[in-house]
């Protein structure tokens, strides 16, 4: 809906429960303090503010002490904000302050749910409200890592950034990569004064050699935080989204029921349907009692929409298990590429092919799947080619290979 600016609007107004405090704030100072791109950002989406996404209401730090009613304030603010931010816990879906903001934004908002960021902290639930529980049947929604630690902070690095692109309507990948080359633009000019200094007092052989350590030392520990984290971003939507609550479904009705899910080895693997044709041949060329295959569609208790997966029938021995082929990691590819390019802030030695790079993502993804899992990881076996799949085959659900 296009408003008509008869007053300064707000960017938008931050809706949570008071056991989400730190979530909030945290949010609304980081996106106050974002200086915008405004070669990337349409004039019709930028924010009143013309350097920084401001104003971001949020009550604790934004009433006014006066004699007015505190809900006359809040009303008046939701009708002023362009977008509405909605915290989502656990503590969230019992609160009926949240939903009643929820409700009177809708209804100064043309019902228009797209001007609507849900934000999870730490995982995807239901029962927010039928808006919210829409919203994420639909389309992929910010996740709020709360740990702490390296792992914790760059889960809410994403997390900004996802939210900036729907603020903004500018794509993920854009801002994030002018992010990553800021950060590199400073780390050069921290590591270039630091090297003047010391050249006034070492000699220059000294100081050739001290800046170059400094700068392989910053090199390689940056390589080697994003190279844990990154998949950690898929992890989290992979198995909160999807995994987890089609194994807690199934593990209802069969807890004995294997799910084999197959991952890249390869760069040429990270496209699906390849890595699925090969897994389709080798079933059917060793093992013909595989001799069909159906999809099992799921009802997950509290999601109007369900989930699918392959399920491979045994016939002779009356047994089957189910399949996924991990469709989101397709990303590793775009990420693979860039390290590799002639853009990528980082020099990769030439021993570090588009392989290994797919082998190294596809193992850490699996191990941090399966700590996320917990106790349902013993309904999954991750397999990276067909050796893998055999021994699975074997050991878990038949015994008869040709």
């Amino acid at each position: 809906m296009q408003q008509t600016k008869t007053f300064e609007m707000n960017a938008a107004f931050i809706s949570y429960t008071r056991a989400d405090i730190g979530v909030a704030v945290d949010i609304q100072k980081r996106l106050e303090k974002y200086p915008y791109p405004h070669e990337l950002v349409t004039e019709e989406n930028r924010p009143e503010d013309p350097v920084f996404v401001r104003k971001i209401f949020l009550d604790v730090t934004d009433l006014p002490v006066s004699t007015s009613d505190f809900s006359e304030h809040i009303r008046t603010n939701l009708e002023e904000s362009r977008y509405l931010i909605v915290i989502c816990s656990k503590e969230a879906t019992q609160s009926d302050y949240v939903k009643r903001e929820i409700d009177y934004f809708l209804s100064t908002h043309n019902n228009d749910a797209d001007l609507i960021v849900a934000v999870y902290v730490d995982k995807i639930l239901s029962g927010m409200h039928p808006v919210i529980d829409h919203i994420v049947a639909t389309r992929n929604c910010p996740i709020y890592v709360s740990g702490k630690g390296a792992a914790g902070e760059a889960g809410r690095k994403y997390c900004f950034y996802h939210i900036l692109e729907f603020l903004l309507k500018v794509d993920f990948d854009k801002l994030y990569n002018r992010y990553v080359h800021y950060k590199r633009r400073k780390r050069r000019r921290r590591a270039f004064a630091v090297n003047v200094a010391l050249s006034i007092v070492f000699c220059a052989l000294a100081w050739g050699w001290y800046s170059q350590k400094e700068r392989t030392k910053i090199e390689h520990a940056r390589v080697e935080f994003e190279m844990g984290i990154f998949p950690y971003s898929l992890v989290v939507g992979y198995v909160d989204n999807f995994l987890l609550p089609v194994l807690n479904t199934i593990h209802e009705q069969d807890s004995t029921k294997i799910m084999i899910i197959s991952m890249p080895n390869t760069y040429d693997e990270l496209n699906d349907s390849i890595r699925f044709q090969i897994y389709k041949n080798y079933l059917a060329t060793h093992y013909p009692t595989a001799d069909s295959v159906s999809v099992l569609h799921i009802a997950i208790p509290g999601r109007k929409r369900g989930a699918s997966v392959a399920e491979i029938h045994f016939d002779e021995k009356g047994t089957s298990f189910l399949y996924d082929n991990v469709r989101t990691v397709v990303a590793f590819k775009a990420v693979i590429d860039y390290k590799l390019s002639d853009n990528s802030p980082v020099t990769v030695p030439d021993s570090l092919t588009q392989d290994w790079f797919t082998q190294y993502y596809t193992q850490s993804f699996i191990e941090q799947a399966n700590n996320r899992l917990g106790d349902r990881s013993k309904m999954c076996r991750f397999v990276r080619d067909t050796t893998e799949l055999k021994i699975v085959l074997s050991s878990e659900v038949i015994n008869d290979e040709g």
